[in-house]
């Protein structure tokens, strides 16, 4: 059995509420084992013996949406993927000031290059980017009510689905379920 940490995107925000438990129980229903949610915007860890994220996905957004009665778009990592972004440093400590705040937007799929540096022309001293495969590290340095960009904004300009957590979600997740890993 392997862990993996899927991110749903869009849970508890615009009229989509949904409860832990009921959360809880589509991943129960897939045969995953040892189904956890950590707080509740969507993060869910869980043990499986299939070894293909992609697959996953798609298993998983079929359940949610007979489950739920909407689509939620959903992100699988595994463990050892969420430990090495967890350790990742992208931006140098200097680059963070006072009020800067680390978010990860997970991604389906690795950007095209074309859709990356359309993105990364946009960062201006309230944002910076940076583009690790499948994950995008957003360095923003005020208050995310100051940015030009959101999240929506940046899924247009990748061209495909993505969901944002705060770099001290990742490393909780990390802490409380995929020590022993």
């Amino acid at each position: 059995m392997s862990t993996y940490i899927a991110f749903l995107r869009a849970i508890n925000v615009a009229n989509r509420y949904v409860k832990k438990e009921a959360l809880r129980q589509p991943f129960v229903a897939l045969g995953f084992e040892n189904v956890q949610t950590y707080i509740q915007s969507g993060n869910v860890i869980f043990e499986t013996a299939a070894p293909e994220t992609a697959a996953l996905e798609q298993q998983i957004e079929a359940k949610l949406a007979e489950a739920l009665g909407f689509e939620v778009p959903t992100m699988v990592r595994t463990a050892a993927e969420l430990q090495a972004i967890a350790a990742s440093e992208p931006f140098p400590a200097a680059s963070y000031g006072e009020k800067s705040v680390l978010y990860v937007t997970f991604l389906k799929a690795e950007p095209a290059d074309e859709q990356w540096q359309t993105l990364r022309g946009r960062a201006d001293e309230i944002d910076e980017y940076y583009l690790q495969e499948r994950e995008l590290f957003w360095l923003n340095h005020k208050h995310m009510g100051d940015s030009k960009m959101s999240n929506g904004k940046i899924e247009k300009l990748l061209k495909q689905a993505g969901t944002r957590r705060n770099i001290s979600t990742v490393n909780i997740i990390v802490q409380l379920y995929l020590t022993t890993e």
